[in-house]
C-alpha cells in the first residue's frame, strides 16, 4: 500500500503539528495533529476492505484462438472482468503475457470507473519467441483512491490459464546444419583438441601480427601465420543486419527477422549458457554483447530493425572481380559511343576503389570479432537489401577462422537468387517465411 500526494501531504502537515505541540507546548496543535492521524487511519480501514471486496468479487476469463502454435506466428488474447467496483476507487486490470513475448496489437490493460458491476472485454495479439509448454503469467491489479494505491499481482493457476504449446519453428531454432547446401549435415567437431598447432598459411590482411611464425617467414621470405588447434567455443555468435534508410523494408519482415533473432538468442542461451551478438547495419558495426546471458538487453540492441542512418553505405569489396563482374562487358558492340564512354568511366571508377591497399575499419573490426569470439558457428540475419559486399566479408573472414555461417534471408525472388554464397563450403542458406 503506496500513499499517494494527498496523504503524503496530510502526514507531513500533521508531523508539523506535532512538532509544533511537543516544541511549544501547544494542546490546540497536538489534537489538530491527532485528528489527522486518526483521519489517515479511517483512509487505511476504509480502503483496505474496498481492496478486499474488489479482490474477492474479481473474475478474470482468457481465451486464446488456438492453444498449440508455431513459434514466431500471430496469437490473438481475448480477457473478460467482472469485479464489484467501489465509486471511490479506481482499479485498473492489467493481463500478464507469457515471457518472451511481443506485443503486436491491442493493449493489455482493462480500466474500471466508478459502477457497481461492471463486466470488462478486451482483446490483443502477440507473438511468442519462446518454445515448449508456455502459461500467462496472472494479472496485475493496481487500485487507487484519493488517498492510498495498492498493486497486487494475482498469479494463482487459475488466472495463469489457459496453458499454450508452442512448436518450434525450423526458421528460429538454431538447428546445427540446417538448410541446404554442403556440409547440411556436417556439424560435428573438430577431432583436434589442446592448444597445439595444427598447420601453418600465408598470411591475410587483417590477421593478428602475434601469429605470425618468424622462423618460416625468414625461411620462405613470407609471412606465415600458426593456425592453433584450439576447440571452438560453442557459444554462437549471432549477427543483426539491420536495413539502411534509404532502403527501410517491410513492417512484416521487420517483425519476422526480430521475431527469429529473439528465439535465436534464447536458445543460444538455453543450450550454450550465454550468446553472443553483434549488430550491424551494412559496413558499419553498431553493437556488441559477448556471452551475455541478459536477453532483454540484447533485444533492445537489435532495435526490432529499425531503419538505420548509415554513415558508409556501400563496403568495398574483399575481391574486386567480384564486384566488378556486374559491371565489366566484354563485348560492347551493341552499345553506343556515349554509352560505352560512360560505362567504362564507371568500371574504372569502381576498380580504382576497390584496389586499395589495405583493409577497411570494418574487416579490421570483423577479424577481431570472429578471431576473439571463436565461435563455433555464426548465424546471419538481414534483409539481404542494397549493397551485399559487407556480407561477402562476413563469409571470407569466417572461411579464414574455419567457422560455419548459417544465413537466414527473408523468402523474396532476390534472396532466392543469393545462390553465390553456397559457393563456400562452410555456409548454408535458409529462406525465412
Amino acid at each position: 500500500m503506496q500513499p499517494t500526494r494527498r496523504a503524503w501531504g496530510i502526514i507531513i502537515l500533521a508531523s508539523a503539528l506535532l512538532l509544533c505541540a511537543l516544541i511549544f507546548d501547544d494542546r490546540s496543535c497536538l489534537i489538530a495533529s491527532s485528528v489527522l492521524g486518526l483521519f489517515l487511519l479511517y483512509r487505511v480501514i476504509v480502503f483496505s476492505r474496498s481492496v478486499t471486496d474488489i479482490l474477492s468479487s474479481l473474475n478474470f476469463t482468457r481465451t486464446v484462438d488456438k492453444s498449440v502454435i508455431r513459434q514466431g506466428t500471430m496469437l490473438e488474447v481475448s480477457g473478460t472482468v467482472t469485479l464489484k467496483n467501489h465509486s471511490s476507487c479506481r482499479v485498473e486490470i492489467s493481463d500478464i503475457p507469457p515471457k518472451n513475448s511481443q506485443m503486436i496489437k491491442g493493449n493489455t490493460v482493462f480500466t474500471a470507473g466508478g459502477v457497481d458491476r461492471e463486466t470488462l472485454m478486451g482483446t490483443y495479439q502477440l507473438s511468442l519467441s519462446s518454445s515448449g509448454f508456455l502459461s500467462f503469467g496472472g494479472i496485475k491489479c493496481r487500485i487507487d483512491d484519493r488517498f492510498f494505491s495498492n498493486i497486487v499481482i494475482m498469479g494463482e493457476k487459475a488466472f495463469q490459464a489457459p496453458e499454450l504449446f508452442v512448436q518450434v519453428s525450423p526458421t528460429f531454432a538454431l538447428m546445427k546444419g540446417y538448410g541446404f547446401g554442403p556440409r547440411e549435415n556436417d556439424h560435428q567437431n573438430s577431432g583436434f583438441k589442446g592448444t597445439g598447432i595444427l598447420s601453418f598459411r600465408e598470411y591475410r590482411a587483417g590477421d593478428n601480427l602475434r601469429s605470425v611464425d618468424w622462423k618460416l617467414t625468414a625461411k620462405f621470405n613470407k609471412k606465415y601465420i600458426r593456425v592453433h588447434g584450439d576447440t571452438a567455443d560453442d557459444t554462437p555468435l549471432i549477427v543483426a543486419d539491420r536495413p539502411d534508410e534509404i532502403i527501410p523494408g517491410s513492417d512484416g519482415v521487420r517483425q519476422m527477422l526480430t521475431s527469429a533473432v529473439a528465439s535465436a538468442i534464447e536458445h543460444a542461451i538455453q543450450e550454450y549458457g550465454s550468446c553472443s551478438l553483434v549488430v550491424i547495419s551494412g559496413p558499419n558495426i553498431l553493437n556488441m554483447q559477448n556471452k551475455s546471458r541478459d536477453i532483454r538487453a540484447m533485444e533492445q540492441m537489435v532495435g526490432g530493425f529499425a531503419p538505420f542512418d548509415r554513415l558508409h553505405r556501400l563496403y568495398r569489396s574483399y575481391y574486386a572481380a567480384r564486384t566488378l563482374s556486374s559491371l565489366t562487358r566484354t563485348d560492347q558492340s551493341d552499345l553506343s559511343e556515349e554509352v560505352r564512354i560512360y560505362h567504362n568511366r564507371v568500371e574504372g571508377l569502381l576498380r580504382s576503389s576497390t584496389q586499395v591497399a589495405g583493409p577497411t575499419s570494418f574487416e579490421w573490426e570483423l577479424n577481431r570479432i570472429v578471431e576473439a569470439s571463436r565461435n563455433s558457428r555464426v548465424y546471419y540475419f538481414g534483409f539481404c537489401e542494397g549493397d551485399l559486399s559487407h556480407i561477402w566479408m562476413l563469409l571470407l573472414t569466417t572461411l579464414k577462422f574455419g567457422t560455419r555461417v548459417s544465413l537466414s534471408l527473408p523468402d523474396s525472388p532476390r534472396c532466392r537468387r543469393m545462390t553465390d554464397f553456397l559457393a563456400f563450403d562452410h555456409v548454408t542458406l535458409e529462406m525465412m517465411r
